[in-house]
């Protein structure tokens, strides 16, 4: 498989945009020469405009580098949120922050980095930590990912399933499937329940040999098999990605998810 051959790697925090690099460039060997780093004055106006200044709180530093390294153009990494009208650019930031229709984003505990036209947001919440997580705002609020870092790797991984395998399906429940799903398997079904799903999801994969990927976490699960890679998301319900070369092995892995969950339809074949 040829995901096995993409460099997903772990490092220290002040290499995460030459680690990202080398894991997109592996899939697109021109990926890191159409990204465009944030000036340091837009950076700075950032800092301003988003109101961190006046609470004497610093940009996170896993947020700052990547804004050094590809926050006015990131060739496409995080315009995949949603349906890919996402716009993480500084620009729009900039422009977003100076609006004062948008005064409210300053007063919440939280750095919004990408924006949506149905007004959904991802934001850093602001932890004091140099890594922070990713939370949401939309149908729904809550964790969205366990760290920026992770969220990179995430959506990196995203761009690996969509563009080196043949074959996709995609499965989904809604909160409501959630909790049946969780009272099935005699579970209190509670608020975050995606979350709990997502935890009975990992004893499924047991029988398929899948290596849970290090930016996994609680919300989101990456992992890889011999002949299946996986996604799963409970940030909002359970969303899950099969993608496999071959076609047999993805219908049966559908199958098998299906027959042990149940509650899950397919919404992309």
């Amino acid at each position: 498989m040829i995901l096995n051959r993409i460099p997903f790697l772990q490092g220290p925090l002040d290499t995460v945009a030459e680690r990202l690099c080398r894991t997109m460039d592996s899939m697109d060997r021109s990926w890191s020469q159409k990204v465009e780093p944030a000036a340091r004055e837009q950076i700075e106006a950032l800092w301003r405009l988003s109101g961190l200044e006046e609470r004497g709180q610093p940009i996170p530093a896993a947020y700052r580098l990547f804004l050094e390294s590809m926050g006015r153009d990131d060739n496409g990494l995080l315009e995949q949120e949603w349906d890919g009208f996402s716009q993480p650019d500084i620009d729009t930031l900039l422009e977003m922050y100076s609006n004062p229709r948008n005064d409210e984003l300053k007063e919440r505990n939280g750095l919004t980095f990408l924006t949506h036209w149905t007004d959904a947001t991802l934001f850093l919440k602001l932890t004091g930590e140099d890594d922070p997580p990713v939370c949401f705002d939309g149908s729904g609020r809550g964790l969205f990912s366990g760290s920026f870092e992770k969220y990179l790797f995430q959506m990196a991984f995203r761009r690996a399933e969509q563009t080196q395998f043949l074959y996709h399906i995609l499965l989904g429940g809604s909160p409501q499937d959630v909790e049946l799903i969780l009272a099935q398997a005699g579970l209190s079904p509670s608020e975050g329940g995606g979350v709990r799903a997502l935890a009975l999801f990992e004893d499924i994969l047991d029988g398929y040999g899948i290596e849970k990927a290090w930016f996994s976490d609680a919300v989101q699960y990456c992992g890889v098999g011999p002949e299946l890679a996986v996604r799963v998301t409970g940030t909002w319900g359970l969303n899950i990605a099969l993608s496999s070369d071959h076609h047999q092995v993805l219908r049966e892995a559908a199958r098998g998810v299906i027959g042990r969950l149940g509650h899950i339809m397919v919404l992309k074949p």
